[in-house]
């Protein structure tokens, strides 16, 4: 088997070598390299529905039937709580249900609210019948009270026995003004909140973002909003409230305008409703249909066809948007990509594009809308043409539905169905099958290309390599391939489409056969489902659930448990496979090295291995594997044992989940979380918190190891060196360091450690101080963390960012601007450091 390297490692020894061979320069040859653990090259495609929901309230049929009581079954949320913030929960699996009746005759009330997950030490300290619209906060009308069950509370009361606090009438009711709050001892202003709405009242729940602006926004960091509509369509009402944070004032008011606009996802319209600030709040702002500045078409409401929009001084025509999508509508917005086209297209630097679908599934009615930017003019149109085709990812279809440019805009198109050339098939569109496609003069067959994919389905992009492939394979220059898998776990539908390039001919057909196979990445498995080729074609193959030769397990799919492989003449086991990783799923495959021990090992020539980890931190699941080779024999085994273990890269920690070999093999190793031996911490696991150890006869402690680095996360391995530090240093024999450094820079969390040997002890302590330090190869800079000693020990150090002297700057970490300072007694401005030097610095310097 022929050992392969990470991507990022390649890079980084290109870099490294490029620098080593270049004259001069601070950074020569400096030995940092990026772990060799990279995610597995899976991704669901660019393509969501807006954030905008109804609110989890239903009225029910009273059995026997009773037109006078209006019966409503209520689940609590705390996303519909107002102004908590991000407060950290001491009950996060609190979850509550409520019944409530309200006699329309009598006034008579009766309710109870059930609650389910309080912590031990957690009390509710009280439950309200509150007035307030979706959105805001309001006064008290009546309490619930205990029962013998400590975990239900009731109220019975009438309409006139209700606090004086504005909303004691039964029209506040049926307007959806009423909403039950659950208040405990961590959250006394409310933890969970449910709005009580009857069959005429919708309610939707809009984030505001930046993306949906036209064009797009990147908020600054802190900037959100939240908006809410309370609408009955037939009585033509509508309140609206919107709740924001973070914004620079605008002109001479806080934060503002806020309006409801007319246009569907994707384009501009006019205002129609300015909302007001709450009384002196500068960030809650309200509106009504009274205070419309046009009519409001409730029409076009239903359909999806109004927005909110947040102005700021930095975005004056809008700084965070939300399309307000009522029940039974979709919005789904599409990044457009030149790699989703069939052949993928290398975009020029500067094209890119968005697209908006609004659909109706009942009514069979769509609003498609698509800008882009950076196009190159199209024969005499400046570009375009731009149209809806029928056709799962990876796969091209007829043209169903043209989009016309909106006004004289040459970056702006729209179309409807009634615009459509052939009968536009919703069913297929409901599952996926359908996909903007934006020509130019180039790339007259599609310059970019987007899915449309609807709620409840997911489409995933697969890049298949030779190196995913049990035991790796080296793949021969010019073979590639990719797949896409579009399904519906719930309807249990999937279709399957594979491109491959490069391949010698298999037997008697051109390159093949193509299949879905069950198994975990880093496992072999069953043939489940066979992809046929296209038409005459003998790169393109295509597959149904209709075709597979076993069941397929859904539930299997949607944990990361089916890969795609495609054979050829050189490797009839597989020459390229890629595992199917949706969404909320991690695949990460690791190279176990002995380098990465601690201390380090020399490994022997043949002595090599690989680990995937494929886990939901969500669902708390995780599968393991692991395969081995060139191992002497440990005690009767024949090697191991192996083991996941808690720590970060360069600590050694405590076993965490053994792997068990697999059937009889002694170099193929797989556990799971239900055979954890301790309580796996996925969070710690999500910050590059665990690691894979193989231990053998000549290393019990471990003779290759491979950190498991999640998305986000960076592990850097540093080689100190005094000839590294300024002024260099000739160290004396036996003085050796590394360290390592594990961040993730959109979260500013670090852990740093260091190992040092054969220093002198430095005044009465052992060694040190050890510090990070602020600088770039060169340069001697101030002291930004510094690394304390491990226990007793006189030779391993650590650091967090909660260790910090000064502020980090993790954007001048992520330009290489920081490094590892060792201080001896021989040396105490420098015995031996380590530049930290990130992907994205070695990438800059090359």
């Amino acid at each position: 088997m022929q050992r392969t390297i990470s991507a990022i490692a390649v890079t980084a020894l290109l870099v490294t070598a490029s620098c080593s061979e270049s004259s001069g320069g601070a950074a020569e040859g400096i030995p940092s390299a990026p772990i060799p653990s990279a995610p597995i090259p899976s991704s669901a495609l660019p393509a969501m529905s807006l954030p905008s929901q109804a609110l989890p309230t239903v009225e029910v049929d009273e059995v026997p039937p009773n037109a006078d009581v209006r019966s409503l079954s209520l689940t609590f949320e705390e996303s519909q709580v107002v102004g908590t913030g991000a407060m950290a929960l001491t009950s996060p699996d609190l979850s509550a249900v409520a019944t409530l009746a309200v006699t329309e005759s009598t006034g008579d009330i009766v309710a109870e609210v059930a609650i389910s997950g309080l912590n031990g030490g957690e009390f509710i300290a009280s439950v309200d019948l509150r007035f307030g619209f979706a959105g805001e906060n309001g006064g008290v009308l009546a309490s619930f009270a205990p029962t013998m069950d400590p975990d239900v509370f009731r109220l019975t009361t009438t309409i006139g026995g209700l606090l004086n606090v504005g909303g004691n009438t039964l029209q506040a009711f049926l307007d959806g003004a009423w909403y039950i709050d659950i208040a405990t001892g961590a959250r006394p202003s409310g933890q969970l909140r449910a709005q009580a709405l009857v069959s005429e009242i919708g309610v939707v729940r809009i984030e505001l973002q930046g993306a949906q602006e036209n064009p797009p926004v990147a908020n600054a960091d802190g900037i959100a909003g939240v908006a809410y509509a309370t609408f009955d369509a037939l009585a033509e009402s509508i309140v609206l409230t919107t709740s924001v944070e973070g914004f620079v004032p605008f002109l001479d008011a806080p934060v503002g305008p806020v309006h409801l606009h007319a246009g569907f996802a994707g384009e501009n319209g006019p205002v129609i409703l300015p909302l007001q600030p709450v009384g002196s709040s500068q960030t809650v702002f309200r509106g009504t249909e009274a205070d419309a500045v046009e009519a409001l078409d409730f029409a076009q409401l239903l359909q999806g066809g109004y927005y909110v929009n947040v102005h700021s001084m930095a975005n004056a025509s809008g700084e965070v948007r939300g399309q307000l999508v009522p029940n039974g509508i979709q919005a789904v917005r599409m990044e457009l990509e030149g790699q989703q086209e069939n052949p993928p297209v290398m975009n020029a630097a500067g094209i890119s594009g968005v697209a908006y679908a609004t659909l109706d599934e009942m009514a069979e009615s769509i609003v498609l809308t698509t800008s882009v930017e950076g196009f190159v003019p199209f024969l005499d149109a400046p570009i375009g043409p731009v149209h809806l085709h029928a056709g799962f990812a990876g796969e091209n279809g007829p043209v169903i539905l043209p989009l016309q440019p909106v006004g004289d805009s040459d970056t702006v198109f729209r179309g409807t169905e009634v615009d459509a050339i052939e009968v536009l098939d919703f069913a297929q569109l409901l599952q996926g099958g359908c996909y903007i496609n934006v020509h130019s003069a180039v790339n007259a067959s599609g310059e970019v290309r987007g899915q449309l994919v609807p709620g409840g389905i997911q489409a995933v992009r697969v890049e298949l390599e030779g190196q995913q492939e049990n035991p790796p394979v080296a793949n021969d220059p010019g073979v590639l391939g990719v797949a896409y898998a579009t399904f519906d776990a719930m309807a249990e539908t999937i279709v399957l489409m594979t491109s491959v390039e490069g391949f010698v001919p298999f037997l008697d057909a051109p390159v093949g056969p193509v299949h879905l196979h069950a198994g975990f990445a880093g496992e072999n498995g069953p043939v489940i489902l066979p992809l046929q080729p296209v038409g005459g074609s003998n790169t393109v193959f295509r597959g149904t659930e209709a075709d597979a030769i076993a069941m397929l397990d859904f539930g299997q799919m949607i944990q990361g448990g089916y890969y795609i492989n495609v054979h050829s003449a050189a490797n009839a086991s597989g020459e390229v496979r890629g595992q199917v990783v949706p969404s909320g799923i991690q695949v990460i495959r690791s190279e176990l090295q002995g380098a990465q021990e601690n201390p380090p090992v020399s490994n022997a020539p043949g002595v090599f291995g690989v680990g995937y980890a494929t886990f939901n931190a969500e669902e708390e699941r995780i599968v393991l594997l692991t395969t081995v080779e060139g191992f002497v024999p440990f005690l009767d085994a024949p090697v191991g044992p192996v083991h996941l273990h808690a720590g970060f890269a360069g600590e050694n920690g405590p076993v965490i989940l053994p792997l068990q070999p697999v059937g009889d093999s002694d170099t193929m190793f797989r556990g799971t979380e239900a055979e954890a031996l301790s309580a796996l911490d996925f969070a710690l696991l999500l910050q590059g918190g665990y690691y894979i150890n193989v231990h053998s006869a000549e290393n019990a402690s471990g003779e290759v190891r491979g950190q498991i680095v999640p998305s986000g996360v960076e592990v850097v391995r540093m080689e100190l060196q005094g000839a590294q530090e300024n002024p260099s240093v000739s160290n004396g024999a036996g003085v050796s360091g590394v360290a390592f450094a594990t961040f993730n820079a959109a979260e500013e969390r670090i852990v740093l450690l260091t190992t040092v040997e054969g220093f002198v002890p430095f005044l009465d302590a052992p060694i040190g101080p050890v510090h990070l330090h602020a600088g770039l190869a060169g340069e001697n800079g101030p002291v930004i963390l510094p690394l304390q000693p491990v226990g007793d020990s006189e030779v391993a150090f650590r650091g967090t960012e909660t260790d910090s002297v000064e502020v980090l700057d993790f954007e001048q970490l992520l330009q290489g601007g920081h490094y590892i300072n060792v201080h001896s007694e021989a040396n105490p401005m420098g015995e031996v450091r380590g530049q930290l030097l990130t992907t994205q610095s070695l990438e800059s310097d090359s």
